[in-house]
């Protein structure tokens, strides 16, 4: 099994395929098992979802944030969801 140096284990080849594909005001959605990502995936340019599955959200955003630098043109280049009935909450990830 040969490992590229430097590259978090959670990385997959297919996500690796996807961030090069993708360019300046992409989005990548980073999302629990509740969230409805396999219908929203079929809409996208990538028209697929890459599993994750078992790393958990802060161990795939650490992997994912060391090979992928956010677009520092815009406001909020990081969001995420409202709690439904409560916006200004803040759930743990």
């Amino acid at each position: 099994h040969q490992v590229l140096k430097g590259i978090d284990l959670v990385i997959n080849a297919e996500l690796i395929h996807a961030l090069m594909l993708m360019g300046h005001g992409d989005q990548l959605v980073l999302c629990d098992i509740n969230h409805p990502a396999q219908t929203i995936a079929r809409h996208t340019t990538y028209g697929r979802l890459i599993d994750l599955s078992g790393c958990g959200l802060e161990r795939a955003a650490e992997a994912i944030l060391k090979l992928f630098p956010l677009d520092t043109f815009v406001d909020a280049p990081v969001k995420r969801m409202q709690v439904v009935g409560d916006p200004e909450k803040q759930m743990p990830i």
